[in-house]
């Protein structure tokens, strides 16, 4: 009991002393002007937008767990989500939201191989999914860049077929991942 109470105390008191070392940096009459300079709808709705993307975020991260055999409450996936995300911002990459991700996890007593299997997944799919949206603005940008460079033009024929293995590879994996071999437990 006293532990937890001195450990919120050392909380509360780290993160007054940072509000009050930021707010002494900065000038807040020029905060005030730029405040004035916003569009409140675009704020609100970017902030609309980021809270959708959490709530994706976690969503997707969920599915994988539950495929992969860990059955958590939404609420808990969604807060670790949202502190991952904290970390994510805080700390360089992206390490420190997957490290948050783990030790939470790991902490409710769940195995580290499907932890990281989750996390790993989710990354795959995010790298697919910038792929897919590379592609498609590509298409785009050879457009407007085939008047400037006529040596571009093998790439019309060399996207579709980038495209094209990426399905053959993804329903490779799908039909036959199970032949894999399994990890070392």
């Amino acid at each position: 009991m006293i532990r937890k109470a001195l450990s919120l105390l050392l909380k509360i008191s780290l993160s007054l002393f940072l509000i009050v070392y930021v707010l002494r940096r900065i000038h807040l009459s020029d905060v005030m002007a730029e405040l004035n300079t916003l569009d409140w709808k675009y704020l609100l709705l970017a902030y609309l937008v980021l809270l959708i993307q959490i709530w994706l975020s976690a969503y997707r991260w969920n599915f994988t767990l539950r495929i992969l055999g860990s059955n958590l409450p939404w609420g808990t996936v969604f807060r670790i989500n949202w502190t991952a995300l904290f970390f994510n911002q805080v700390l360089p990459a992206s390490v420190g939201g997957d490290a948050t991700r783990v030790w939470f996890l790991h902490q409710r007593g769940h195995a580290a191989m499907t932890t990281v299997s989750s996390i790993l997944i989710g990354h795959i799919g995010m790298i697919l999914g910038l792929i897919l949206i590379s592609l498609a603005g590509l298409s785009f940008l050879l457009q407007a860049a085939e008047s400037l460079n006529q040596g571009l033009t093998f790439l019309y024929w060399f996207v579709p077929i980038l495209l094209l293995g990426m399905v053959i590879g993804t329903l490779l994996l799908y039909f036959f991942g199970e032949r894999c071999p399994k990890p070392i437990r």
